[in-house]
């Protein structure tokens, strides 16, 4: 890795130590000796290798793995990633509107939260900061505590200026609280964003000392919602009333728990075999209630990262993953992520989809440094309609082959089969690979339905001839106002041409039938930029005078 600079060689080590220790992970993850002479043909693993899965719910097919796939830790902390602009603000929409969604369809291992929630952001009235689905005790949205936010955030780290302390703190927790409503969800990603933070800038494994440190920085968090106008307007009251505390008194009970079991944890963490099996064992990693808690992952984590300090990363990794019982995938990707970032040594063992996600490693480095970059085009928001099931993502667009979101794909490999679905590879435009659900006679997608291809100044993907979907920020900069975005997205970032394109906006609404959360998210972000009063008062009126218009039409 000596091509890059240090901080850039910090952040691909990252990443490539997190999706290593995801792919050896995934091979045992909950699983017995048994299971994995069943998976593998062997005792235990030594680096990845090929093994047989069944996919898709007890019904699905059983099919041979490629060795270095990886899980759903990987693949949600890439759709993070895309949805991190090139100027480093985070598109919470389109992560929680489009990437979650088309998620659904080629996720590989998901827990049952993310893909709650995932589901339930499929429904055109729920938001990111309004997705309460389900109810309290029935594995519901405040108690999704899991550790499907904590494993996918390290982008926001990986983007962010580390010499001002918050400067991720916002985007990790509207990440999280986009699917996870429970403390030990939210808390457990800002707790693995400190620890990774503190690898990415000393280059070493934050000790029990930090933990205590890090779990005290945790009382931002009230701050922080509160400063964020859709969180504190619309998710905190909800929140309180529904959790049954104030937040504040629920993050107090999160603080107590990580000094609580640091301070139990601080005569084991040294090197020595036992060590990592006590962690878990206090941690509650070998039992099912608390197994899979965000926070209770997080300290597992950074634990074995920090007893390890003095191996290398191999066989951190593989202390993890030969740890039967336990979340060894998740636990693998969140530690690997922070030895590779201290520790940014080769990755010698198979990685799937390897180049792309140094790719992706490589531009979040550049945000981080103040550089331009290229962001994903996305669908229009206000005319995208998520697929409302797994095997509906996958569909045809002028005889190609087209992944609902994220653009076309071209099919490799072997068909696998059931009676009512059937999965195949993908290989997506932009270099990711993915093992999509689908139906046996593909739906037909409209433009609608794809990446926005309209926008100028696209760049060149080291993938052939086809059409790139990443757009350069710094050619758009140069680019004349009108040319920068779409019509809906002028007409709400504002700018000379707002006022007309105002018009727009209001069209596609009301074509949209009048959406509530369509409304509501316009006006917030109306009154967010130039000319807030004015826009905002002219975008109501025109809402208001349309409406009438129909209500009028109705009585006739």
């Amino acid at each position: 890795m000596s091509r890059f600079d240090s901080r850039t060689e910090a952040i691909v080590g990252s990443a490539l130590w997190a999706a290593a220790g995801d792919a050896i992970g995934w091979i045992t993850e909950l699983g017995d000796e048994d299971t994995i002479r069943y998976r593998t043909g062997q005792n235990r693993v030594r680096s990845t290798v090929e093994w047989r899965r069944r996919i898709g719910g007890r019904f699905g097919p059983t099919l041979q793995l490629p060795s270095g796939t990886y899980s759903d830790d990987t693949q949600l902390r890439l759709a993070v990633s895309r949805s991190t602009r090139g100027d480093g603000d985070f598109d919470v929409e389109a992560f929680a509107k489009v990437e979650l969604p088309v998620w659904a369809s080629y996720s590989l291992g998901a827990g049952r939260g993310t893909s709650a929630a995932a589901s339930s952001l499929t429904k055109g009235t729920v938001s990111w900061f309004s997705n309460f689905f389900g109810s309290r005790g029935e594995r519901g949205y405040l108690d999704a505590g899991g550790n499907g936010a904590a494993m996918r955030i390290q982008p926001h780290v990986w983007k962010s200026n580390l010499d001002v302390a918050s400067s991720f703190v916002k985007d990790v927790l509207r990440d999280a609280i986009t699917t996870h409503g429970h403390p030990k969800g939210f808390c457990g990603a800002l707790f693995h964003a400190f620890c990774l933070a503190h690898a990415i800038a000393l280059r070493e494994m934050p000790g029990p000392d930090e933990w205590v440190d890090f779990a005290n920085q945790l009382r931002c968090i009230p701050e922080a919602i509160s400063s964020d106008e859709q969180l504190s307007l619309f998710w905190l009251g909800p929140w309180e009333e529904g959790y049954g505390m104030p937040l504040r008194t629920a993050i107090q009970e999160e603080i107590d728990f990580v000094v609580r079991v640091t301070r139990l944890l601080r005569a084991e963490v040294h090197s020595r075999e036992r060590a990592y099996s006590t962690v878990l064992e206090t941690v509650g990693g070998f039992d099912e209630q608390t197994r899979g808690a965000g926070l209770n992952t997080a300290l597992a984590a950074t634990a074995l990262a920090y007893l390890t300090r003095d191996r290398n990363n191999e066989e951190s990794l593989l202390l993890a993953a030969n740890a039967p019982g336990s979340d060894t995938d998740t636990i693998a990707t969140m530690a690997g992520a922070i030895l590779g970032a201290a520790r940014p040594t080769p990755v010698g063992w198979t990685i799937q989809d390897r180049e792309y996600i140094t790719d992706e490693a490589i531009r979040l480095s550049e945000i981080a440094q103040g550089h331009a970059t290229a962001s994903f085009r996305y669908p229009d928001l206000i005319s995208w309609s998520p697929p409302t099931t797994q095997s509906d993502a996958v569909g045809l667009f002028e005889n190609q082959i087209c992944l609902a979101g994220l653009g076309r794909a071209e099919p490799f490999g072997e068909v696998f089969s059931t009676s009512e679905a059937k999965w195949q590879w993908l290989r997506l435009e932009f270099g990711q690979t993915v093992l999509a659900k689908q139906r046996p006679k593909l739906r037909q997608l409209t433009p609608k339905d794809l990446p926005n291809r309209t926008r100028e100044a696209s760049i060149n993907y080291p993938q052939g001839d086809q059409v790139s979907l990443f757009q350069d920020d710094q050619s758009l900069a140069a680019a004349r106002p009108e040319q920068r975005h779409s019509a809906p997205e002028r007409a709400i970032r504002g700018g000379e041409q707002s006022f007309d394109d105002l018009n727009v906006l209001t069209d596609s609404i009301i074509e949209r039938g009048f959406r509530p959360e369509d409304i509501g998210r316009a006006l917030i972000e109306l009154a967010q930029g130039k000319f807030a009063i004015e826009r905002s008062t002219a975008f109501s009126a025109i809402i208001a005078k349309a409406l009438e218009a129909r209500r009028r039409r109705k009585r006739r």
